[in-house]
């Protein structure tokens, strides 16, 4: 076996064994709580250590550069969207427009275009009070 990675991070060390565990490459993590006895121990024996098969090592090393000069997160970036609603641009990571979710209580269903009622289906727009006419329902 071969010595890959180390850190004292344990959220760094899980993103990689992770990253390792998606490309098939099977990892054992030594020295995991090496980081608790700081202070018994010289630091730079500290971290706990990322260990793969020797057969695995090159193809972990390229995962592992990949990963520490930021071209995987870059690769994995999604591109900006915009909203339908209302033209907002949005970053890639994020489904919702946060425009659109901080109005969403405040706009009036009277207001667009394909706004029905809840219970009866009816359509909301233009009405002269905010109560289906149909159904009786408050919105």
């Amino acid at each position: 076996m071969k010595k890959v990675f180390s850190s004292h991070d344990p959220t760094t060390l899980g993103i990689v064994r992770s990253l390792l565990r998606g490309d098939g490459i099977e990892s054992e993590l030594l020295n995991e709580h090496a980081a608790a006895t700081f202070g018994g121990i010289p630091f730079i024996h500290a971290g706990s250590e990322i260990w793969v098969q020797d057969q695995d090592e090159t193809q972990a090393r390229s995962i592992l550069e990949r990963f520490e000069s930021g071209a995987l997160r870059e690769s994995m970036a999604l591109a900006p969207w915009t909203c339908s609603a209302c033209g907002e641009v949005i970053e890639g990571q994020f489904t919702e427009c946060w425009h659109c979710v901080l109005e969403e209580e405040d706009r009036d269903p009277r207001e667009a275009p394909d706004a029905l009622c809840s219970e009866c289906g009816y359509v909301l727009r233009s009405l002269p009070e905010r109560r289906c006419p149909e159904c009786g329902k408050d919105f």
